[in-house]
């Protein structure tokens, strides 16, 4: 069996209400408004445990003024899921979405454009899990709702347009991811400048795309464009510069341009850590990147530091049970072991399972790859009897993606 690339892409049930709704007297929707004003201000600082008590106490408004016919009772379910999904606490976030659906459906507002939002939430956490099967019908039918709403030239389809080929990229099905990209792009394009945001979001979707299809001449074209369009039209170390940049160098990367690559890296990390500070998961991200890197040309004295301050910063921010810190440990744990020390290797790679398992989920392609990972270092162990065990389960849980 081949090799495989290491490095990939890289719950608690809590019942809360979070509701949006009219209340009687102006002294109570004074009340819920400040509350509401602070939800909002929490949720955008990614301060979710602190949003989440504010919501806790809304409800205690709101069951005083509203039943549960009301369409913000629905809307508030789905709200309080977007907390727990931005937490990657993905079991409670599922869980919300389902109680806003079923709530939806109750209603009979099944075909209500909020409906769709929920289907679509839905749907972009199971993409996101690795849970394609369950994902797709979920954005198709939001699509369908968005269609017959909307029509065709419309910026929320052309998200759902979006949306499904973020699913179809996830699945390795880039044929199909390329459709819907190009769809909603060129819809995208019909109603938008070509410098608007949603635009150039769209143009390295599908860049990427190109690069995972091998079309390098392609995605080279379509994300210099977008890069050119940004550094044009945004201030000078915009955030959104760096992810054009990073985007580029992945593909140079691919092309075995590695001196382009560094560069751009460089760029990307400077812009990050001058708009972010030097502890932000963005900046993580870009060390990472870097540490990469130098991994593949084969200097690990350079590459090393770099994946650990990468590991350490995923560590304090995003807490040991996020996804990128579980993809920290497997890089780290893939250096170990091609550097020989096998030990500190299994170490790493275990540590990585028991995060993504937790974060993603015991069927998603991540847990997958570091399944294939510490398969291939007890083989270089000579442990081969644990090796063939581990490595045939990792491939039952791709194979059940493609189902």
């Amino acid at each position: 069996m081949s090799k495989p690339n290491r490095f990939g892409i890289p719950l608690a049930i809590v019942l809360v209400l979070f509701l949006l709704v009219p209340l009687n007297s102006n002294a109570q929707k004074d009340h819920f408004e400040e509350l509401n004003t602070r939800f909002i201000k929490l949720k955008g600082k990614n301060n979710f445990d602190s949003a989440i008590v504010v919501a806790k106490e809304m409800n205690t408004w709101v069951f005083q003024n509203e039943t549960d016919t009301s369409l913000m009772y629905a809307v508030g379910l789905r709200n309080v899921g977007d907390c727990f999904k931005a937490k990657q606490m993905s079991d409670s976030a599922v869980h919300y979405y389902n109680e806003s659906l079923r709530m939806l459906k109750i209603q009979k507002r099944d075909t209500h454009l909020e409906y769709a939002k929920s289907l679509s939430k839905l749907g972009m956490t199971f993409t996101y899990l690795g849970q394609f099967k369950a994902a797709e019908p979920l954005l198709l039918e939001s699509l369908g709702i968005h269609r017959t709403t909307y029509g065709q030239l419309h910026t929320e389809y052309a998200t759902s347009l979006n949306n499904l080929g973020i699913l179809f990229k996830r699945k390795g099905d880039y044929k199909s991811a390329e459709k819907w990209f190009k769809e909603s792009l060129e819809i995208k394009l019909n109603i938008l400048d070509k410098e608007h945001p949603d635009v150039l979001s769209g143009m390295n979707n599908l860049g990427v795309v190109y690069q995972n299809m091998g079309d390098f001449k392609a995605a080279e074209r379509i994300l210099k464009e977008a890069l050119e369009i940004r550094e044009r039209t945004l201030q000078k170390g915009d955030p959104d510069i760096a992810t054009s940049l990073n985007n580029l160098g992945l593909l140079y990367e691919r092309m075995g341009d590695y001196q382009a690559t560094e560069l751009l890296y460089k760029r990307a990390l400077d812009i990050k850590k001058k708009a972010y500070g030097n502890e932000h998961s963005s900046v993580a991200l870009s060390i990472n990147n870097l540490g990469i890197l130098y991994y593949q040309l084969g200097d690990f004295k350079s590459a090393e530091p770099l994946m650990i301050e990468a590991y350490q910063i995923r560590k304090k921010v995003l807490g040991e049970e996020h996804q990128s810190y579980g993809s920290s440990l497997n890089n780290l744990g893939a250096l170990y072991s091609d550097k020989g020390n096998f030990s500190l290797a299994e170490e790493f790679y275990k540590k990585s399972l028991e995060v993504k398992m937790k974060s993603q989920g015991e069927a998603h392609p991540d847990y997958a790859i570091s399944l294939n990972n510490l398969a291939f270092l007890y083989s270089d162990m000579g442990a081969f009897k644990s090796a063939d065990s581990i490595y045939q389960k990792s491939i039952e849980i791709y194979k059940s993606t493609l189902r």
